[in-house]
């Protein structure tokens, strides 16, 4: 229900910063005295994988380099995607950071009247990625018993707490759609991912049974396809 309600109070705030006299209209560019040089995005997809990712990116003097990055927090309750791989989680805690270059390769001649933004924009990006993640789950915990001398281990069902670093690299190429200050982003690329869980965190954890999770699980290693859209505004 959180998340139907998001949604439709983004799509509303999103409506109100049309600018409509932009729509369907050619602009006088004598009408524009620079551009906005802020941009603020909301990445929804992130709503089903336990988290929120906000980014922040800022325009250069030349408007040819973008530079910017990404917060994200996870939190327990969301669609269970990200941890899917642990079983029975009961809580879940996690933050990342994407800094980001972004290449202009295109612009647009037809600007916004509101915003003096390209209506149109092509780029090009550059993004690493870190994350930290805090996982409590129910797994197999040793325990460890004395018998005539000899000392032996029992796995018995217990609660643990894990913590994944993951680390990653996106390359992506993206569309950036602005109408008046209301501005789409919509990219597509390939991502490498990293995960390691700390071994003193948990005696033992899901990530050391041998399988291969899904790309969207915080335990995936490997290359990925990674693609998405954003919301936002420019200021």
């Amino acid at each position: 229900m959180f998340k139907h309600h998001f949604f439709a109070v983004l799509l509303l705030f999103q409506l109100a910063l049309i600018d409509t006299t932009v729509l369907g209209q050619k602009v006088d560019s004598s009408r524009i005295h620079g551009s906005m040089k802020n941009y603020l995005f909301v990445v929804p997809q992130y709503l089903i994988m336990d988290g929120i990712r906000l980014d922040y990116d800022r325009t250069l003097k030349n408007d040819f380099f973008r530079v910017g990055a990404g917060a994200m927090v996870f939190y327990p309750g969301g669609g269970g995607y990200a941890v899917k791989d642990f079983d029975r989680v009961t809580s879940l805690f996690g933050f990342g950071i994407m800094p980001n270059v972004k290449i202009q390769g295109y612009s647009s001649v037809k600007k916004n009247l509101g915003s003096g933004v390209s209506r149109l924009i092509i780029y090009i990006e550059f993004a690493p990625q870190f994350q930290y993640h805090r996982v409590e789950h129910e797994t197999e915990v040793p325990q460890e018993f004395v018998e005539n001398g000899i000392t032996y281990y029992e796995f018995e069902r217990g609660m643990v707490n894990s913590t994944v670093f993951r680390g990653g690299l996106n390359f992506n190429f993206g569309w950036q759609i602005t109408l008046g200050r209301f501005v789409t982003d919509v990219y597509i690329g390939m991502g490498y991912r990293k995960s390691y869980i700390d071994p003193t965190s948990a005696p033992t954890s899901s990530g050391y049974y041998g399988f291969s999770p899904g790309w969207e699980s915080i335990l995936y290693t490997g290359f990925l396809v990674n693609a998405g859209v954003k919301f936002g505004i420019v200021f």
